[in-house]
């Protein structure tokens, strides 16, 4: 069955499209906002990180 699966760097699935008419494939633009989001939450945590107390630079 045709499926396009993006993944996390743990390995859990962000974004999955599954359909059985392999002519239907995912739009360039769900997959970008896809790979934007994740880019975000990574951001995100290594910002949060990076501003922990205590943590000296």
């Amino acid at each position: 069955m045709p499926a396009t699966f993006l993944l996390d760097r743990d390995g859990s699935v962000a974004l999955a499209h599954v359909d059985v008419d392999y002519r239907k494939r995912l739009d360039v633009e769900s997959l970008l906002r896809a790979l934007k989001a994740l880019q975000a939450r990574h951001a995100a945590k290594l910002h949060a990180l990076r501003e922990r107390p205590g943590r000296s630079p």
